[in-house]
């Protein structure tokens, strides 16, 4: 192929990466999921059998006004589980990665096996990232189950960038797992808040339309700012 003939080519791969794309990203609104998320209101029940470890907590969902018991089991010899039980992706926040658990992950309360081994659970108070890395520093020889009171510093959430793809800023309580060995080591697992479902914007896509005459319009403005990156 002649240079001639791959310059155009070039270019108009080019300018389909250019910002602007007003199609793709409508239909992006218009299908990407928007998701809900109900909150931890309160630990009162945690017990271990074998490597899984049975939490009963108060659990807010989106419009309600009464909470509801739930319980929840941990895998704690799973190695990566708060990032393969979290729906949308774990979230981080300065190296401290909180999980987003699927409501459809609960069990209803009672569920905790009768001859599991009942594990106290240590009230925490934070306020700063920096603690919550700590957790499971102390030098102990069981599995901890914590509820942290996460009540940060007004410049201590800065760095949590998922707000700006609607997840909640880190809620109070926050429930810890803190694992001192195991097969996958040391570790703290943290529990931010419980993905109760989504929605999606189907609206925007009767723009598409209109998105696409636009893009039609402007796509040889396009090839040729394409023609001048590719010179």
């Amino acid at each position: 192929m002649t240079r001639t003939a791959v310059l155009p080519t070039m270019a108009f791969l080019a300018c389909l990466s250019l910002p602007g794309c007003l199609s793709s990203g409508v239909m992006e609104l218009g299908t990407s999921p928007r998701y809900r998320f109900a909150r931890i209101t309160g630990i009162t029940d945690a017990a271990l059998l074998g490597s899984d470890v049975f939490v009963q907590f108060s659990l807010l969902r989106p419009g309600r006004t009464d909470p509801e018991p739930v319980v929840l089991k941990i895998g704690v010899d799973e190695k990566y589980w708060e990032s393969t039980h979290s729906v949308p992706r774990a979230s981080y926040l300065e190296g401290v990665q909180l999980a987003h658990v699927p409501a459809v992950a609960l069990l209803a309360p009672g569920a905790i096996p009768s001859e599991a081994a009942l594990l106290p659970i240590e009230p925490v108070e934070v306020r700063r990232t920096d603690d919550l890395k700590t957790l499971g520093n102390a030098p102990l020889s069981g599995i901890r189950v914590l509820e942290v009171h996460y009540k940060p510093e007004a410049d201590d959430l800065v760095a949590f960038s998922d707000a700006r793809r609607g997840v909640p800023l880190p809620g109070d309580p926050i429930l810890a797992i803190t694992v001192p060995a195991g097969k996958s080591g040391p570790r703290t697992i943290l529990i931010s808040d419980i993905q109760d479902g989504h929605t999606t914007r189907r609206p925007w896509l009767l723009l598409m339309p209109f998105a696409a005459a636009a893009d039609a319009a402007f796509l040889p403005f396009e090839f040729l700012v394409g023609l001048v990156m590719m010179d």
